[in-house]
C-alpha cells in the first residue's frame, strides 16, 4: 500500500515585497534607536522643566509633558539625547549592513528622523502654548528650536558616517557621537531633577572619560597606516578637544538670564567662555591624553595580533 503526500510549494516572496520588508525593518530599527536616545528623559516622566518665561505660575509636577527637555538649561542634554540616538541607529546600520540594503538604511534614517522631528515638534508646541506673546519669548523659543534642528542635523551626519562611510569617515562619526555619550549616560544615571548619590558618582566619573576612551578605540580600529587614517585620527582628537567646550560655551551663554534679551552680548559671552575653557589645560589635556594612550594600546595590540602568525611560522 502506498501513500502519496501532496506537496504544496510556498511561493517565494517577490523582490518588491522583500525590498519593502527590508525598508520596514529599517524603519523599526531607526525609530527604536531614536527612542533609546530619548530614554534618559523618557524615564523621568517627561515633565517640561520650569520655564523662566512661563506666563503663569505652575508647580513642577503640573508642568505639561514634553518629549524633549526644552529649556535654556538643558542645551547639552538635548544635543546628547538626539545625537546619541542617531549614533545607535548608525551603529546598528553598520552592524547589519550585509542584510540591509541601501533601502534598509534609508528606512533606519527615516525612522530616526521621524521620531526626533516629532519629539521636537511636540515639545515646541507645548512650550509655545505656555509662553507669553512677546519678543523675548519668541527669541527664547526660536533658540530652542534651532538647538533641536542643529542636533538632528548633526545626528544625521553621525548616522551616515558611522553606518555607511569607510573606516576613516566612520571614525570621525564615532568621535562626534562620543561627545554625546557623557550627557546621555549622566542623565541616565542621574535623571534631571534628581540628586547625585555616592553610588552614582562612579558612573559620572566614567561618563566623563568615556568619550576619550571611545575616540581612542575608534582610532585604533581605523588604523593610521593610510592618509585617511591619519586625517581621521587628528580630526577625531580635534573633535574631542573642541566639541565639548563648544557645548559648554553655548549652555553657559544661553543659560545666563542677565543677557537673555541681548543676543549679541550672549554671542560675545559664549565666545569668551569658549576661549577660556579651551585653553585651560586641566580641562582639555586629560581627555586627549587618555584617547592617545588608548589608541596607542589598541594599535600596538593590532600589530601584535597581525604579526603573530608570521612569527609562529618563523619559529617553526
Amino acid at each position: 500500500m502506498t501513500s502519496t503526500t501532496d506537496q504544496v510549494d510556498t511561493p517565494a516572496p517577490s523582490a518588491a515585497a522583500t525590498r519593502w520588508l527590508t525598508f520596514a525593518w529599517g524603519l523599526a530599527i531607526g525609530a527604536g534607536s531614536a527612542l533609546v536616545g530619548l530614554l534618559p528623559w523618557l524615564i523621568t516622566g517627561m515633565r517640561l522643566p520650569l520655564q523662566n518665561l512661563w506666563e503663569t505660575t505652575v508647580d513642577p509636577e503640573a508642568m505639561p509633558i514634553a518629549l524633549l527637555p526644552f529649556s535654556q538649561y538643558s542645551i547639552t542634554l538635548i544635543v546628547g539625547l538626539i545625537v546619541f540616538g542617531s549614533a545607535v541607529a548608525g551603529l546598528l546600520g553598520r552592524t547589519f549592513r550585509e542584510r540591509l540594503s541601501r533601502r534598509g538604511f534609508l528606512g533606519i534614517a527615516l525612522g530616526a528622523f521621524l521620531v526626533q522631528i516629532g519629539a521636537a515638534t511636540q515639545s515646541t508646541l507645548v512650550v509655545a502654548s505656555g509662553l507669553p506673546g512677546d519678543s523675548l519669548a519668541a527669541i527664547y523659543l526660536t533658540g530652542l528650536i534651532a538647538v533641536a534642528v542643529v542636533s538632528i542635523g548633526v545626528g544625521a551626519l553621525v548616522m551616515v558616517l558611522i553606518g555607511r562611510a569607510a573606516r576613516p569617515g566612520a571614525t570621525l562619526g564615532f568621535a562626534m557621537a562620543a561627545v554625546s555619550v557623557e550627557a546621555w549616560l549622566s542623565a541616565l544615571v542621574v535623571p534631571p531633577g534628581t540628586f547625585v548619590t555616592e553610588a552614582s558618582m562612579w558612573w559620572l566619573d566614567l561618563a566623563r572619560y568615556l568619550p576619550a576612551i571611545i575616540v581612542g578605540v575608534a582610532i585604533a580600529w581605523c588604523g593610521i597606516r593610510s592618509i585617511g587614517g591619519v586625517i581621521a585620527a587628528v580630526g577625531s582628537l580635534l573633535i574631542l578637544w573642541i566639541a565639548p567646550v563648544a557645548l559648554v560655551s553655548v549652555s553657559v551663554a544661553v543659560g545666563s538670564r542677565a543677557i537673555a534679551s541681548q543676543p549679541d552680548q550672549m554671542l560675545d559671552y559664549g565666545g569668551e567662555v569658549f576661549i577660556s575653557v579651551l585653553m585651560t589645560a586641566q580641562n582639555s589635556i586629560p581627555p586627549l591624553v587618555i584617547a592617545i594612550v588608548v589608541a596607542g594600546i589598541g594599535l600596538a595590540s593590532r600589530q601584535l595580533i597581525s604579526s603573530w602568525p608570521r612569527r609562529s611560522r618563523e619559529a617553526e
